[in-house]
């Protein structure tokens, strides 16, 4: 059976722009590891949870937990 964990970069975003992408990092705090295809995948050292519930009290940009299948 395949389990979920969150991965090493635990939050991705969908940008139209890498531009874009960084603006959502900076509106977070955190740090963008790299955008392709339209995803930003981002580093932080917070709980991903806390990082996305802090984005939905105040409208930011959505962010996800970036899950790996195990």
């Amino acid at each position: 059976m395949q389990s979920m964990q969150i991965a090493e970069n635990p939050l991705i975003a969908v940008a139209d722009t890498q531009k874009e992408a960084e603006e959502i990092a900076e509106q977070y705090g955190i740090t963008m590891v790299s955008f392709e295809n339209g995803i930003a995948v981002y580093q932080t050292e917070e709980d991903p949870y806390d990082v996305i519930a802090r984005g939905q009290e105040n409208g930011y940009h959505e962010l996800s937990v970036n899950f790996i299948r195990r």
